[in-house]
């Protein structure tokens, strides 16, 4: 009995120390894969307007039956619009400035299709940069 106590607490260190497990440092798990096997599959075209320019602009989205599908009035320099979803097609992407300051009001046309994506871009001189839609 004089010793139970000693021995009880090797016998607890033992089997603590026998229960733990040394890992090799090359087995740790990093999470994440690689490769992406993300495919897109029939979801609808989306855009944004980017206004890296000096000057606000208004952001309209027409069909090809001049529908308006999306409308982003006053939109600052600096800002981005929030990804307007519509179903693919024939579009019309308007700029129109909200001031007189003699920029001239900016169209482009594009065909989107399902699975892609196009930011519609101001530069700094407040033009038009020459996008195309981005397949997802």
């Amino acid at each position: 009995m004089k010793y139970l106590l000693k021995k009880l607490s090797l016998v607890l260190v033992i089997l603590v120390a026998s229960s733990c497990s040394v890992e090799d440092i090359d087995s740790k798990f990093i999470g994440g894969s690689s490769t992406s096997t993300f495919t897109c599959t029939d979801a609808n075209p989306e855009a944004c307007f980017v206004n890296n320019g000096a000057i606000a602009f208004d952001f309209k989205i027409y069909d090809s039956n001049m529908v308006l599908l999306g409308d982003f009035q006053n939109v600052a320099p600096g800002s981005t619009t929030s990804w307007t979803t519509f179903a693919e097609g024939e579009l019309l992407f308007v700029l129109e400035e909200t001031t007189e300051s003699g920029v001239s009001d900016q169209k482009m046309e594009s065909i989107m299709y399902n699975c892609s994506t196009l930011e519609v871009t101001i530069d700094a001189n407040n033009e038009l940069q020459d996008n195309s839609p981005v397949e997802i």
